[in-house]
């Protein structure tokens, strides 16, 4: 969204924002149904009367000279839906193409307001099944002129956008299920359009070269047409055309400001808070030791695995040791060899724990010694280990009886 708040919930970091700009084109899936006779012709009897009255939507087009309307409601349930042996259905994809990237308009007119449309070529539909052939006047090029189109998109409403057409014949636009603009009728190129309202969820709509409110046609700009919209909302724009002439078709769409840019919200490392792309912020962030490091990446610190002198005296990544490691703060544990007896670890620790007889040996625990039950010749002469007393002495020496 192009005014997206920028909120990782309080405390609110310092975001940065930009805005993408527009690219590329835009493509919508639309429906054609091929007639294998115009859908309505003056020189088709037996589908419509010319001048007939009962046309279904009122609008200044329609006049005495070109009321070329359905005969009846049943006809024209026809238009747009599959009727067997009447029409069939030709999936088609309009292209709208980049026009400016400042208001992000998308059309498929060219510099010289040409917008021929001949979506089922002229080999596509009933030609191909043999039951019609194309037809051009006027030195114009042959083209299946009999045809129907639906076209249908969604949208996210935040107000500003606007459609555009130009072209003929019968025209009709819905916005969330309302008649928008109105342009029915056998006739050359006319222009509609609708710009909604960034507020009220309105419109102002034009066509036949008049406002239009929803009940009146005017020269001059009244009341918007309501259409109920909620900022935020997603809703459909649903198009309606048919070409009944058979000397050209014309169909220029033109959107703006319907597919809105994103706004990109990124954090900004420096401003000492830590925001959710970030591992730390200390202000300053100059890789001081424990402290925070450019782009906001840890600096050296108590539990990288790595040694920082003199700050640190181990660092196994870990550093939760009670006995033989590294405990926290990066400092060692007890050991063996600090000359501290560390129960229930150690039987001994005299520092040096090089095992001579009657010391502490590896390990901290003890070596060679009287009392061990194990009589060492160069310092024993017996060792009765926890029995010395008797025979043998205490101190490993043998009593003699004179």
């Amino acid at each position: 969204m192009s005014n997206c708040k920028c909120d990782d919930s309080a405390p609110a970091a310092s975001w940065s924002r930009s805005s993408e700009t527009w690219s590329g084109g835009w493509g919508g899936p639309a429906v054609t149904f091929d007639f294998n006779r115009p859908p309505c012709s003056c020189t088709d009897g037996s589908l419509c009367v010319c001048d007939n009255p009962a046309h279904l939507f009122k609008d200044l087009g329609m006049t005495n000279t070109n009321r070329r309307n359905f005969s009846s409601p049943t006809y024209f349930a026809q238009w747009y839906t599959l009727a067997e042996g009447v029409n069939m259905v030709v999936p088609y994809t309009l292209i709208l193409t980049l026009s400016d990237a400042r208001t992000g308009s998308y059309t498929n007119m060219n510099s010289t307001v040409s917008t021929g449309f001949d979506p089922i070529g002229a080999n596509g539909g009933w030609i191909t099944a043999g039951k019609e052939t194309i037809s051009g006047c006027d030195k114009q090029s042959m083209q299946n002129a009999s045809f129907t189109t639906e076209l249908r998109f969604w949208f996210e409403y935040q107000g500003g956008e606007q459609f555009a057409f130009s072209g003929d014949d019968d025209a009709w636009v819905f916005v969330n299920r309302t008649l928008v603009v109105d342009l029915g009728g056998l006739h050359g190129r006319e222009e509609g359009s609708f710009t909604l309202d960034a507020s009220d969820g309105s419109a102002v709509v034009r066509a036949w070269n008049h406002y239009y409110d929803g009940i009146n046609y005017t020269t001059t700009q009244g009341n918007n047409l309501k259409l109920g919209l909620k900022w935020g909302k997603v809703y459909e724009v649903a198009m309606f055309q048919a070409e009944r002439n058979a000397c050209g078709s014309n169909f220029g769409v033109t959107l703006k400001n319907f597919s809105k840019p994103k706004s990109i919200c990124g954090s900004t490392c420096g401003d000492g808070i830590v925001a959710a792309d970030e591992y730390c912020d200390d202000g300053v962030n100059t890789s001081t030791y424990n402290g925070c490091g450019p782009h906001c990446i840890p600096a050296p610190y108590c539990g990288d695995g790595k040694v920082q002198a003199p700050e640190e005296e181990c660092d196994d990544g870990v550093n939760v040791s009670q006995y033989g490691g590294c405990g926290p703060g990066c400092k060692k544990g007890p050991t063996c060899g600090d000359g501290k007896v560390q129960s229930p670890w150690e039987d001994c620790d005299d520092g040096v724990n090089a095992g001579d007889y009657g010391k502490c040996g590896p390990g901290c625990h003890y070596g060679a010694r009287c009392g061990d039950g194990v009589v060492q010749p160069e310092y024993e002469e017996c060792d009765d280990g926890v029995f010395n007393g008797g025979n043998c002495r205490q101190d490993c020496k043998l009593i003699y009886i004179p």
